[in-house]
């Protein structure tokens, strides 16, 4: 996997690559949806017969309304790259947050 213009979200790998996904939280709840379906595991392997690319969208939900504080990160592995997005919420007025990592599959 490579890490495209120092941009952790834009991505690219080999056909066949695995790609490990783990997920660092405090005080948020974090759904993943892969190419449009609901992801709860741990690894995927890119197939561009499958997806070309492939999102990998993350949703946050932070769940301390009065204090705030929440954080979450999501780092996607693969070829000896590690590609990670951390958030942290700006206040406790903040609800959620959402971004996708897309991999070109080449």
């Amino acid at each position: 996997m490579k890490i495209l213009d120092n941009d952790p979200l834009d991505l690219s790998g080999q056909d066949g690559e695995v790609i490990t996904v783990m997920v660092v939280r405090s005080k948020a709840t974090v759904d993943l949806v892969l190419n449009g379906k609901d992801f709860n595991g741990s690894k995927f392997t890119l197939d561009k017969a499958k997806a070309d690319p492939f999102l990998l969208a993350v949703g946050g939900i932070y769940t301390d309304k009065k204090k705030g504080g929440g954080a979450f990160s999501v780092s996607l592995s693969g070829s000896g790259v590690t590609a990670t997005k951390p958030v942290t919420q700006f206040s406790a007025a903040e609800a959620r947050r959402s971004f996708v990592f897309a991999i070109d599959v080449i």
